[in-house]
């Protein structure tokens, strides 16, 4: 979680919550299954968990480390908790949307036809109110995460895959790394300046 009190962490044989002032509290989920991410909320509620390994997208109880919902049983993904605990975003390789925690049921979702193993990362703004998602090897859709209205498209410089995403802590810019070679940056205050001169700015 943003504040510290919980880390997540995902592995191939087992995956847990732990609470770094207290050690021997242990949270267990998704045995046997190897996971590749996952993601909390601020109070760590659930946990939601994606994979390269074929064990889907699942969401699993924070206390008790039960499953809660599986939302795509097989298909490899990404995913992302939003600031204030009321949505997981996810992303694979035939869809990527936003789903409420209180239901687990799509606010909204889009289909995909990318014909790879997984879809592309996610990360939400620290004030949740933008969505940054890589549906493809390039580029990279900044997204009202309410809605899924597209605010702005970007084109990252490098030919290779976009592999993660990250704001700044202040929300003003935005870094996509692609692998160990190289690390675009976007200042998002300048990019709506620009907008907002063209009429464009969301």
């Amino acid at each position: 979680t943003t504040d510290g009190r919980a880390v997540a962490l995902a592995g191939h044989r087992v995956s847990l919550v732990l609470n770094p002032a207290d050690l021997k509290h242990k949270t267990y989920f998704s045995s046997n299954c190897r996971e590749s991410y996952v993601t909390l909320p601020p109070d760590a509620n659930w946990i939601a968990s994606a994979s390269f390994h074929g064990c889907g997208v699942n969401v699993w109880d924070g206390r008790t480390g039960e499953l809660i919902r599986n939302l795509f049983p097989t298909e490899n993904g990404q995913v992302a908790a939003s600031p204030d605990g009321a949505s997981l975003a996810v992303a694979t390789h035939t869809a990527f949307g936003v789903w409420d925690s209180a239901t687990w049921e799509p606010r909204w979702r889009v289909p995909l036809n990318l014909g790879s193993a997984a879809g592309g990362p996610l990360a939400f703004s620290p004030d949740g109110t933008i969505l940054a998602v890589a549906p493809a090897r390039q580029e990279i859709k900044l997204l009202d995460p309410s809605n899924g209205r597209e605010l702005a498209s970007l084109t990252a410089p490098d030919p290779r895959s976009i592999e993660e995403l990250a704001f700044s802590p202040d929300g003003t810019h935005l870094a996509a790394c692609t692998g160990l070679i190289s690390i675009h940056l976007w200042d998002l205050k300048a990019l709506r300046r620009e907008l907002a001169a063209m009429g464009l700015d969301w």
